[in-house]
């Protein structure tokens, strides 16, 4: 299944509330994928490689995961995407 989540700011991203979730509930699979790319992404605001301390950032997150992340004829293959923009 492909899911996507877009948080407007830091704050957004800090309490897990997206503005766009792209699917009400994500399945196992998925909310493994979730976790992982909501980690990098807090990787990524903290190294300071996209601004530094007190800057504000929106945050996109996508992936696709097929069950037990194997792959599956017709399906996309599993992969996530972790996009974090400093806003000015």
């Amino acid at each position: 299944m492909s899911w996507s989540l877009h948080y407007e700011n830091r704050e957004a991203f800090e309490k897990d509330e997206p503005k766009y979730p792209a699917v009400p509930e994500l399945g196992p699979d998925c909310e493994e994928q979730k976790n992982v790319a909501r980690h990098a992404a807090e990787e990524i605001i903290a190294s300071g490689a996209v601004g530094g301390e007190g800057k504000d950032f929106s945050v996109t997150i996508s992936g696709h995961a097929n069950p037990g992340h194997e792959p599956a004829a017709g399906w996309a293959n599993d992969c996530i995407t972790v996009s974090v923009t400093q806003k000015s």
